[in-house]
This record gives C-alpha cells, structure tokens and sequence, in this order.
C-alpha cells in the first residue's frame, strides 16, 4: 500500500496505479512510503524536471501554424 506524507508526518493513502511494473502515483508530496505488513520503505522524489515551456504546443516537435481561408 502507497502512502502519501503529509507536512506534520501524518499519512493519507495516496492515489496510485501500476503500469508495466511501474508504480504512477497521482499526487504531489515530498514523501511517500510504501507499506507491506511491518515492512517499510520510504520514497522521497528528489530530481525536478523542468523542460521549459513548450512554445509550439506540440510534443513532435512540429510547429502549429494557423491558416486563413481565403474569402
């Protein structure tokens, strides 16, 4: 069971599901654990992706260009 670590160290269960052996967690939080009978084991994100922001609006690389019919 995966939950999610709330400021003052309380846990709620957090959102989660598995895909290919991958566990994709739907929530933010500084720390999350992983709970198996008296097994623990704590998980905290630590790498920040920032892309930038995507100017074209697409994710091929391809630019969106927007063309009037011509009257």
């Amino acid at each position: 069971m995966l939950y999610q670590v709330l400021p003052d160290g309380t846990e709620t269960v957090a959102d989660a599901h598995n895909e290919q052996n991958v566990v994709v967690v739907h929530g933010v939080s500084r720390l999350f654990r992983f709970r198996l009978n008296g097994l623990v084991v704590e998980a905290r994100p630590t790498a920040q992706v920032n892309t930038g922001y995507n100017f074209n609006g697409t994710t091929t690389g391809e630019i969106r260009e927007l063309k009037h019919a011509e009257q």
